[in-house]
């Protein structure tokens, strides 16, 4: 063979396990741009005041024991200075990335003396990297526990796998070595061993008695499989010796641990186990939502054993029929053995927000689906033209495709709530490193804590993506994104909550429109986020510039004597024109006024309008003083027809309660038309 063709096949080997890799970079992509989010602002706090000892010795003054991922982040910290924002989330991708080639080779490892391994493993792979659960499990950077424990786990079983077929040493030690390290990731690396006997009692070329080696009846057949079992249980005995010793050091540890006891009661047990087995049957799991929805009396646990369970029964049959009984129970196997430790010892409240709390278990879930790929394979090599074969063929497709389309949806959706945190945190984040001797609080209104979707695709769990949880704040999420303590006080506005193509709510303590006002006045800055368009927008809504000062004797327009334009300034955003007027009160008023910002063409034609109460509808003009200034942003909305031009800006007040506009007049004491004082003109390219 000539040396070219050496490296073509070569490369053709390589070639499945670059472009998992390369798929699993491109689906969470996104997350490298993402702000951190719930306990990220904790971990990098309670980090900076622990070196890499602390991290190990023990868990005193941190949220648990999880040392692996702290040392990664503390060493990110060593490198760069700070907690990086772009790197560390990376890690998460990549070894989310990694874990796709390690499910292709595993599979491929099992399914070694079948047709069926390379094309099932690339199948299974894919599907691993679309699993819908891991949609919180990679871009959270806190959850780092579960790819990271997954990707020691998976290539330890891989290379302790290829060192008993080749006889290697120095690859048995390295997956020892990986063993060893699995459970300081994460708890379920002391499953590693189960795992790895797992593979060996189901994988063809490991053993020859799953579907029923020799003997007659049931009874023998158990007995074989049980022989089997033990058989694989000691070639994978090292592996149980490690995991034995890395559980007593884990109980050892938890001793100083202040979580709660475990309760194992009865219904939280079959509420974990209705909602991990929507895990697994996936794919047809979104149907109990329909169900629901036919049925409004039928509870979310019913709806889902309803469709679940019989088509998980179903395909298990197909599947033992058509040959496939070993990778069926590996799947199904390798998925109630990881999910098991959050199944019976995690309460439902904690476990139907999490979802993340299923990436160990995907592997099988993942392998479960793609099961009709290898049934494929293996029952119709040759694949000739018979209806009976490319109906077959239909079928596999379309379940797979299926599938794989079901859950780029559901990620899609996940993607765009993410990046909604991050477009709500861009105004913050810049109000913090902007440069000020200010030390007042910034106060900021209406910030998203969640985001989640109107309509679930799921039956059970909460969907949404969680931000700034009640246990930190805005205040960590600044600090954590830029080493900057920006002092800042949060206020919910109800009155300001507007309907938005996502549900959310807000992160701070409700106020009432009066009630804020006060806090208006001894604010450094005040930030609103809108909710009214397509994306979030978090806006420098205005403040109180000065207070106690003389009337200004040059003003754009003076509105009944009580109120003073005295400018304004506006810029293009990509969700209209940015305009902030500068105000001054002369008097206090008795009545209750709104303000409005006109835009018109050159034939005066309205094309825009924002009427309300001045900071995005936070501050009233009714608890102004005289002397107050005030500088008062809000956003035109244009429409997507508007043309390029110039286009006039127009001011004006009017009461709340109805009646004629307040009469505007200009320095001289001429009244405008219409009481509209003319601001100026925005050109619109």
């Amino acid at each position: 063979m000539s040396l070219s063709r050496v490296h073509v096949r070569r490369w053709i080997v390589w070639l499945p396990g670059l472009l998992i890799f390369v798929l699993g970079l491109l689906v969470y992509g996104y997350a490298l741009n993402l702000p951190y989010r719930i306990d990220d602002f904790v971990h990098f706090r309670l980090l900076s005041a622990h070196t890499l000892a602390d991290v190990w010795l023990g868990n005193a003054g941190l949220a648990y024991y999880r040392p692996l991922p702290f040392t990664l982040w503390k060493l990110v910290y060593g490198l760069t200075g700070e907690y990086s924002p772009h790197l560390i989330p990376a890690i998460n991708m990549v070894c989310h990335a990694l874990n796709g080639v390690m499910v292709y080779n595993l599979v491929r490892l099992h399914q070694a003396r079948t047709d069926a391994g390379t094309l099932t493993g690339l199948c299974a792979a894919i599907l691993f990297l679309l699993f819908p659960f891991s949609y919180q499990a990679i871009p959270w950077v806190g959850s780092l526990t579960h790819p990271l424990v997954t990707l020691i786990m998976l290539s330890g079983i891989v290379i302790a796998v290829l060192a008993a077929e080749r006889r290697f040493v120095w690859l048995w030690i390295a997956s020892l070595a990986l063993a060893l390290i699995a459970p300081f990731a994460h708890e379920t690396g002391v499953l590693f061993a189960a795992g790895l006997t797992l593979f060996y009692f189901t994988a063809p070329s490991h053993n020859a008695s799953v579907s029923g080696r020799s003997g007659r009846g049931l009874p023998a057949a158990v007995r074989v499989a049980m022989n089997d079992l033990l058989q694989s249980a000691r070639k994978a005995g090292p592996y149980w010796l490690i995991a034995l010793a890395s559980l007593v050091i884990l109980l050892a540890i938890r001793q100083h641990d202040n979580a709660p006891a475990v309760k194992l009661d009865l219904e939280s047990r079959l509420q974990n186990g209705v909602y991990f087995l929507q895990g697994l049957a996936y794919p047809v799991a979104p149907l109990a939502t329909h169900l629901l929805s036919i049925f409004p009396k039928l509870n979310d646990l019913g709806a889902v054993l309803i469709v679940c369970v019989p088509a998980m029964l179903i395909l298990v049959f197909v599947y033992v029929r058509l040959g496939q009984a070993r990778l069926a129970l590996f799947a199904t196997g390798w998925y109630l053995v990881m999910i098991a430790p959050a199944w019976l010892a995690l309460e439902f409240s904690y476990v139907v927000d999490g979802p993340r709390l299923m990436y160990e278990a995907s592997l099988g879930a993942a392998i479960f689906w793609a099961l009709p790929l290898a049934v494929l394979v293996n029952r119709w090599r040759g694949l000739s033209q018979t209806p009976k074969r490319l109906a077959g063929l239909a079928v596999v497709a379309l379940t797979i495709a299926g599938t794989m389309v079901g859950s780029v949806i559901f990620l899609d959706q996940r993607a765009d709530m993410y990046e909604q945190t991050r477009l709500a945190s861009e105004g913050m984040i810049s109000s913090a490193i902007a440069p000020s001797t200010d030390n007042r609080n910034v106060l900021s209104v209406n910030f998203p804590a969640w985001i989640a979707p109107i309509t679930p695709t799921y039956a059970l769990g909460h969907e949404g993506v969680s931000f700034v949880p009640a246990y930190s704040s805005p205040i960590d999420l600044v600090w954590a994104m830029t080493g900057v303590d920006h002092p800042m006080y949060n206020a919910v506005v109800t009155e300001l909550q507007t309907h938005w193509r996502f549900n959310y709510l807000n992160y701070g303590s409700r106020w009432t429109s009066p009630d804020l006002q006060p806090q208006l006045r001894i604010a450094r800055e005040v930030l609103f986020t809108s909710y009214r368009n397509h994306d979030l927008v978090t806006y420098d809504a205005g403040k109180l510039e000065a207070e106690n000062t003389p009337r200004a004797p040059t003003y754009i327009a003076a509105y009944s004597g009580t109120l003073a334009l005295l400018g304004g300034r506006w810029h293009r955003v990509p969700t209209g024109l940015q305009v902030t007027l500068h105000w001054q009160s002369w008097v206090t008023l008795t009545q209750e006024v709104r303000t409005y910002i006109h835009m018109t063409d050159t034939s005066d034609a309205l094309v825009a309008q924002e009427d309300g109460l001045p900071l995005m509808g936070l501050s009233n003009p009714l608890w102004w003083k005289p002397g107050d200034q005030w500088a008062d942003t809000r956003v035109l909305v244009l429409p997507e027809t508007i043309k390029p031009g110039n286009y006039t800006l127009r001011v004006g007040v009017y009461p709340a309660a109805g009646g004629p506009r307040l009469p505007a007049l200009d320095p001289a004491g001429l009244r405008f038309p219409d009481d509209s004082a003319t601001l100026g003109t925005a050109a619109i390219p």
